[in-house]
């Protein structure tokens, strides 16, 4: 019988059970004590529901209002999921041709540095004279906010690859494509989901900016109506909407980077 000790297996940190699920119930105790919090501060104080409703007001709105709000959702989503699909590929797109030329990157960056100093806001007026009323100009409006993250994040990883790396695989007689593809792009690929994550939350605001400057559905238009009307409790259902859409889109882009650079672990 072998006398070598029997080593026994500890779990890791991060497989504690239970740290996870005690992180959620925080956050909720958090957020229920903030909303009874609000609801005493309006009941007890005497706040004008036009200046604050209360969360219990905002929640008969909701319920309501629950049809419009959901039809006025979905062309919000629809202008971001099409404008950050648009930034996402000419974005990913671009970085490849600027790592694979360093002319171009020399010719295009002041260029794109100087399209990112201009304030976006400012553009929103000019989209609705040159793409019209509808949601083509919220696209467009979404695309250009999204397009710079995800770009200088793109072009940070292809620039992060290792260069004994890419000796390796020339030595090895690989071609610039299958350098990019097999090598560059997936050492890349934590870069890229770091842009897509702040993109996706960019792109719902540069729709809400159109939707402001000029539009006739959506949640920012609706938020916009309501509060011409001072009829705050439905802006805050609205603006309720708005939040769950942004965190259901930023939870859709975590999952794909959960399965994509799996290697990463928890984020």
């Amino acid at each position: 019988m072998s006398d070598a000790p029997k080593v026994l297996a500890e779990p890791l940190p991060e497989d504690v059970p239970g740290e996870e699920h005690s992180h959620w119930l925080g956050a909720t105790v958090v957020f229920v004590v903030l909303i009874a919090l609000w609801e005493w501060a309006c009941r007890g104080l005497g706040v004008t529901p036009n200046l604050l409703p209360s969360p219990s007001a905002v929640g008969m709105e909701l319920v309501g209002n629950f049809a419009t709000l959901l039809r006025h959702t979905w062309v919000t989503a629809i202008e971001l999921v099409v404008g950050f699909a648009i930034a996402t590929v000419i974005g990913i797109a671009l970085a490849i041709l600027v790592d694979r030329s360093k002319m171009l990157s020399s010719v295009i960056r002041p260029y794109i540095i100087a399209l990112q100093a201009m304030p976006k806001v400012a553009l929103a007026p000019f989209f609705v004279i040159w793409f019209g009323f509808g949601i083509t100009s919220k696209v467009a409006m979404a695309a250009i906010i999204t397009f710079f993250p995800i770009f200088v994040s793109a072009v940070a990883g292809f620039a992060a690859m290792s260069p004994r790396m890419i000796d390796l695989m020339t030595v090895l007689r690989a071609t610039p494509s299958q350098i990019m593809w097999k090598a560059k792009v997936p050492a890349a690929l934590p870069y890229i989901f770091a842009g897509l994550e702040i993109g996706i939350l960019l792109a719902l605001t540069g729709a809400i900016v159109g939707e402001f400057v000029s539009a006739t559905a959506g949640l920012g238009y609706l938020i916009a109506i309501y509060n011409s009307q001072l009829h705050t409790a439905a802006a805050f259902a609205a603006l309720v909407m708005l939040v769950l859409l942004g965190v259901i889109s930023y939870g859709m882009v975590l999952a794909v980077k959960r399965r994509v650079v799996f290697w990463l672990g928890k984020m």
